[in-house]
Parts: C-alpha cells; structure tokens; sequence
C-alpha cells in the first residue's frame, strides 16, 4: 500500500473508505461509551437527566454511524463517476 502511495495513476480513497470508516466506528463507539458512563455518574443526583444522557448518546451514536456511512459513500461516488465518465470518453474517443 505504501507504494500505491507514490503512484499517481490510481486513486487510494477508495480502499482507504473501509478503512475511514471503521475509524469512525471506533470514534462513535468510544463517544456512546463515554456518554454511558457519563450516565452512569450522573443516575445517583439526576436520574431523568441521566437518561436524557444514555438516549442522547445512543441516538447520538446511531446517527454518527448513519452519517459516516453517507459521507464515505458520497466520497466514493465521486471517484465511481470519474471512471464512468473516463470510460464514456474512451468510447467517444475511438
């Protein structure tokens, strides 16, 4: 991979994608885990406010995934339009 690096001919946002977005699977998992503890320490003095906190972020977390997703698929459906419009080039072309 890090020879790919160096080589101008091919793109490497696309196999770098799963790789984003399992980063930012890691990122949202730590922040719902961090707002369940959070939670957790909250539940003894506010109880309502707590769970204010344990849904916020779980909501919090499945929007996170969901918008993650979006934004990797957007990126690569940039690079998937470029070869499509290169290939209908070449056809035109020859």
């Amino acid at each position: 991979m890090f020879d790919d690096f160096f080589d101008w001919n091919h793109y490497m946002t696309p196999r770098l994608a799963p790789k984003l977005f399992k980063l930012a699977l890691v990122f949202i998992g730590v922040q719902v885990f961090l707002g369940v503890v959070i939670a957790a320490a909250t539940l003894r003095d506010a109880p309502f406010v707590a769970l204010l906190i344990l849904l916020a972020s779980i909501l919090g977390g499945i929007v996170g995934v969901v918008l993650a997703r979006l934004m990797i698929e957007a990126i690569l459906l940039v690079f998937r339009m470029e070869a499509h419009l290169a290939a209908m080039r070449k056809r035109w072309e020859a």
